[in-house]
């Protein structure tokens, strides 16, 4: 880790040496903004950006891998993405018990990543979906080892209360993004013009750079792993046993729709159990915050399932009912996703400066306020679709421009929730709970992905349809839907925000209050 300079008026020589060993940062005075931020950040940045290249590369030509490829239907290849992005979120509960109980986040995060370059290395070469479906799960079990212990080794590095934590974890987000926006730059123009197999060829390149910046990021700046865990060859032994099994269970779900229905069923029951059991050792005080956590996480899933139509219902109307050239330039119908990784990347650094600049304000909006703030963005990001669908002739594609201004309305949404959301699951975990509380936020971005397959067959097109207006008039109509959707949404988030303040602090407040920092969860 890199050793912040710490400025003080007065601190002797031994006081000095003391400071340099805490492995925490607290944040300087009088500095610029980009000088708050600790070295070591760029690490973590660097590595999930990587894996999120060959997520992305994957995901984003998913629906068209498997209607083109192996014949699904649209209904067929909704419900399976969404068993896959439910999939891909739930793991990190098995990376974050692994990594607490097992092997500590250093060792996971590696084992997460060389998993995830051999699976991207096979889906090159596989020939059927049994070996696609295996090699799926391998993707999913890898993220879960890396992507929750990743977010949560970043949390050590800021004290609970720390002003610069939603801002660390913004410009985190950003580096996630940009290995978004190179994925979906490139994954669609490498799968049109080269092949299947040079797409994921590519992704488990990145694998390898990602791996490669964690473990000389961990030496170069002294990381420490938090988690003091004595390794043995059992530990090792059942970690990996797990790993195999979650594997096999991920290729069994994708393959019985039946099952995986009331998998995911068990799997929601089974979480909420396991918060309950985990707040049994807390303080009153820890246990009120991990239910306002638990009702912020979950009211989150409706964000995820409208937000993850980008891979499904969005991608899919993309490619049929709008025009693929912006002055002349022809954009597969995966490229437009790019537009929603741009927005992330150009206005993170600004939502970043934004959260900062207003937590010095009696406009600081709490973590429950930006929530509520998400849906309306995506709400209004979808009445602008339809608008653009109105004004259309029916019988012509839409213009892509209606695109670019939907995905970056939805950018403005992501950022005011998923960077906040994995910032409040660092500061409401206790040291004991980080890899759980950390899994349990990515467990419920995956329930909005099982969601999100579910209403995303509500845009199915049938396979005898082949009519523009027709088309068009399908996806309308589900629109519509997912619009009252995100309304419903952003009501509830209203309402939610007394609650969560009063759990948080044990008073009622407005939407935003000055230096009441334990309020934003």
């Amino acid at each position: 880790m890199a050793k912040t300079k710490i400025a003080a008026k007065k601190s002797s020589t031994p006081v000095k040496k003391k400071i340099k060993k805490i492995k925490t940062s607290s944040p300087p005075k009088k500095l610029a903004v980009s000088e708050k931020q600790p070295k070591s950040l760029s690490i973590f940045f660097l590595t999930e950006m990587w894996e999120r290249y060959g997520f992305y590369a994957l995901q984003g030509t998913m629906a068209f891998f498997l209607i083109q490829k192996f014949g699904f239907s649209d209904v067929e290849a909704d419900i399976a993405i969404g068993t896959f992005l439910a999939l891909i979120f739930i793991s990190p509960i098995l990376g974050g018990i692994i990594a607490d109980r097992f092997l500590g986040f250093r060792h996971s995060i590696i084992l997460g990543g060389i998993l995830l370059f051999f699976s991207y290395a096979l889906l090159a070469i596989a020939g059927n979906f049994f070996t696609v479906a295996l090699l799926f799960g391998g993707v999913a079990a890898g993220t879960g080892l890396l992507k929750a212990n990743v977010s949560s080794l970043l949390g050590q590095i800021y004290h609970a209360h720390d002003s610069r934590r939603d801002s660390g974890f913004t410009i985190f987000y950003v580096g996630i993004n940009t290995g978004s926006l190179l994925a979906m730059g490139l994954s669609g123009y490498i799968v049109e013009y080269l092949s299947w197999g040079w797409n994921f060829s590519i992704a488990a390149m990145g694998m390898i750079l990602s791996v490669a910046s964690f473990v000389i990021g961990m030496k170069t700046f002294n990381i420490q792993d938090p988690h003091k865990i004595k390794t043995s060859l059992c530990k090792k032994g059942l970690a990996y046993l797990m790993t195999v099994v979650f594997i096999v269970i991920c290729a069994t779900l994708l393959r019985l729709e039946g099952v995986a229905t009331w998998a995911f069923i068990t799997a929601v029951v089974v979480s909420g159990l396991a918060l309950i059991y985990a707040g049994i050792g807390e303080t009153p005080k820890q246990k009120r915050r991990l239910m306002a956590f638990t009702l912020l996480a979950f009211l989150s899933c409706l964000f995820w399932a409208i937000f993850n139509q980008m891979f499904i219902s969005f991608n899919l109307f993309i490619d049929r009912a709008v025009n693929p050239n912006i002055f002349g330039l022809h954009l597969p119908a995966p490229v437009f996703m790019a537009f929603e990784a741009v927005g992330v990347i150009v206005f993170g650094s600004l939502f970043s400066q934004l959260w900062i600049y207003l937590s010095k304000t009696r406009f600081h909006p709490s973590t429950p306020t930006k929530f509520s703030i998400s849906f309306l963005l995506i709400g209004l990001a979808l009445a602008f679709l339809l608008i653009g669908l109105s004004v259309t002739n029916p019988a012509l594609p839409l213009s892509p421009f209606w695109i670019l201004g939907f995905y970056l309305m939805i950018a403005f949404g992501e950022l005011c929730i998923s960077p906040i959301g994995f910032a409040m699951a660092t500061r409401i975990a206790t040291p004991r709970l980080a890899g759980m509380m950390m899994g349990i936020w990515l467990f419920t971005i995956g329930i909005g992905g099982k969601i999100a397959g579910y209403i995303a067959t509500l845009a199915a097109i049938p396979n005898d349809i082949h009519d523009l207006p027709e088309i068009r008039m399908i996806y309308g109509h589900a629109f519509v839907k997912f619009f009252w959707i995100a309304l419903a949404a952003f009501i509830l988030a209203l309402l939610f925000i007394p609650i969560i303040r009063y759990l948080i602090s044990g008073r009622l407040s407005g939407l935003g209050t000055k230096n009441q920092k334990m309020m934003d969860c």
